[in-house]
């Protein structure tokens, strides 16, 4: 995970997915102090990250099968990211994104 590509459009997103890079931060519309939205361009995926203490990965959700575009995955990071910040526990909230798919 590099974090360093923050544009979405159409010629970085293709530069991306010709390099090793397999993540990209995007600019979320609601944007925590505590968490971070990734979006996997390989598999059309995203997931939340702690930006503290051991900054790990909680939790991924979408991918390839589940067939949403990227705009809708950050829609629903957006929703996680304010649940995760009115104090609603990672698991609840892992949860909670991961119903969406079912």
């Amino acid at each position: 995970m590099c974090g360093m590509h923050t544009c979405s459009c159409a010629a970085c997103t293709q530069r991306v997915k010709n390099s090793l890079c397999a993540c990209v931060y995007f600019a979320q519309d609601y944007q925590s102090e505590k968490y971070a939205v990734l979006y996997y361009v390989n598999n059309d995926a995203a997931a939340l990250r702690r930006k503290f203490g051991d900054k790990k990965q909680i939790f991924s959700y979408g991918g390839k099968k589940a067939g949403w575009e990227e705009r809708r995955l950050r829609k629903l990071g957006d929703e996680a990211l304010r649940k995760l910040d009115a104090g609603e526990s990672e698991k609840d909230v892992e949860g909670w994104a991961k119903g969406k798919f079912k």
